[in-house]
């Protein structure tokens, strides 16, 4: 091969008079190599137009024709691995995840990750191969921007559409992004203002520290309104900055670049996390999953993290992040929060009372007194026209008209144990059910402690379930082994049979010690 060292000293051959043949020799390769180089030398030097002619092609290297050389590293192992990625991004172009499609990088970082030694231009040039020439991209300039370390942190979202519980569903990304692409990104079901306050309180409690400037595009959740040119923030974005000290800056409109270490971010984040992986069981363990990206990406530039962090301030408590309202309830004992139904306890039935509005949760409270006193508490419904209902605030109204019991919907919102407790024994008797949970509630019992206690009096050879006997298990056990501390509305189906196992060891142990 002629690299441009010895391109330069045939030159300097053709200066001295020397023959083709001569140099050819001299310089081990062929005569028709020679003749070329000369003929573009003597073209170079005659070229009266361009007086630095022979200057630039001194420092020019040589031009080669570009090869498609399969490499011998390419084996059909590796070709395998590849087409497979290709068809799993295949798939998400067609089922919609078109953005979380592994690219190139993606591809040749899991090969040499799996013990594979690869070139990345070997990798993409069979890609390539494979995909065809991609079209080249419209022409645009952009001015480089420097900016002081640790000086501002730049916020945005992207939608990432993963399965939870086998289910296609679509989340918002919030991201954060520091100058050193320090990287951070959290999941949430909406992009709404709460979302935008939460992310903020989880992205400072991630970084550890508040930059002097956080910057934003023209998101609904951080820009109130436009006037004349004007942007005014959004309340929830004031009270971020009030609390924590910050300024914000716009980005200007349509001008994403001006913030192109967060759009980096989300768009990194979502392919490096939901290319490899895009099932899960929960939004909490696809959050979990992606924080391990996260610090897993910066690990490679943590020092210049650290140098930005040292000159942030540091971060203070938590705040709390909620939208807080009167609501009026209605003669249905539910409240109405974004075409959303919560209930509350039927005593609260055409009276105010107060809201706070979470990105998760909604809590209630009442209005009368000096302070304010929970009155409910429910999972927020993103749904539009959902009820989310409580059979526990309906229960005196029940004891009154025991037979709305069987087709309300607070009931059929309860635990599946819970219901087919009542479906197995009590359809013919509402009554003694409501009696039932109306003294479960004043003992300080659970569900759970309810349904596990009808298998535990089978255990004790009980042939008839009824309230009474129901009672009288409980009743036994709670001098031999400590009530659970679980709220009153939680689940059961997660720890029923852990409750079922301890009841049982005991019963088993107290009649084994029995005179006989």
């Amino acid at each position: 091969m002629i690299n441009y060292v010895k391109r330069n000293d045939i030159f300097s051959d053709f200066r001295r008079g020397l023959f083709n043949s001569e140099i050819a020799r001299i310089h081990n390769c062929s005569r028709t190599t020679i003749v070329g180089l000369r003929k573009l030398y003597n073209s170079t030097v005659a070229d009266k137009k361009h007086p630095e002619a022979l200057e630039d092609l001194l420092q020019s290297p040589p031009k080669y024709k570009d090869r498609e050389v399969d490499s011998p590293i390419l084996t059909d192992e590796i070709r395998g691995l590849i087409d497979t990625d290709l068809a799993t991004n295949a798939v998400k172009v067609a089922t919609g995840l078109k953005k979380q499609q592994k690219k190139a990088t993606d591809i040749h970082a899991d090969l040499c990750r799996a013990g594979y030694s690869i070139s990345y231009r070997t990798v993409a040039r069979y890609i390539k191969s494979k995909k065809g020439k991609a079209a080249a991209s419209e022409f645009d300039c952009f001015i480089k921007q420097k900016y002081v370390p640790g000086e501002r942190v730049e916020f945005d979202w992207g939608e990432v559409r993963i399965y939870i519980k086998g289910s296609l569903r679509p989340f918002n990304m919030a991201a954060t992004a520091l100058c050193s692409n320090g990287r951070w990104g959290q999941l949430f079901t909406r992009q709404d203002k709460q979302a935008m306050m939460e992310a903020h309180v989880e992205s400072f409690k991630f970084w550890g520290h508040i930059p002097r400037i956080i910057v934003y595009d023209n998101m609904r959740t951080a820009v109130k309104s436009f006037t004349g040119g004007e942007k005014t923030p959004t309340l929830e974005l004031t009270q971020l900055e009030g609390y924590y000290g910050f300024k914000h800056q716009y980005c200007n409109v349509r001008s994403g670049n001006e913030k192109g270490h967060v759009e980096r971010a989300v768009e990194i984040l979502r392919r490096l996390a939901f290319s490899r992986r895009d099932h899960f069981d929960s939004l909490e363990e696809a959050n979990e999953y992606l924080l391990s990206i996260c610090r897993e990406n910066n690990e490679a530039v943590q020092a210049l993290i650290q140098e930005e962090l040292d000159v942030m301030q540091p971060s203070i408590g938590e705040m709390a992040c909620f939208e807080a309202d009167y609501r009026h309830a209605d003669k249905l004992a539910t409240i109405s929060i974004d075409t959303v139904h919560y209930s509350v306890p039927f005593e609260y039935v055409d009276r105010k009372v107060w809201m706070k509005k979470y990105s998760d949760k909604v809590v209630i409270f009442n209005m009368e007194g000096p302070s304010k006193i929970e009155i409910a508490r429910h999972e927020r419904s993103h749904i539009q026209e959902d009820w989310i209902l409580d059979l526990q605030h309906y229960l005196k109204v029940l004891k009154v008209k025991p037979g709305a019991l069987h087709n309300s919907m607070a009931l059929r919102q309860t635990p599946k144990a819970l219901q087919e407790l009542f479906d197995t024994y009590f359809t013919d008797n509402p009554r003694g059910f409501i009696e039932l949970l109306l003294w479960a509630k004043e003992n300080k019992y659970t569900y759970q402690d309810l349904c596990s206690s009808v298998k535990v009096a089978r255990m004790k050879g009980v042939r008839t379930i009824t309230t009474d006997s129901i009672k009288a298990t409980l009743s036994e056990t709670r001098s031999m082994v400590e009530v659970l501390e679980l709220p009153w509305s939680q689940g059961i189906d997660n720890s029923a049979e852990q409750n079922i196992a301890s009841l049982g060891r005991i019963f088993n142990s107290h009649f084994q010690n029995q005179p006989s």
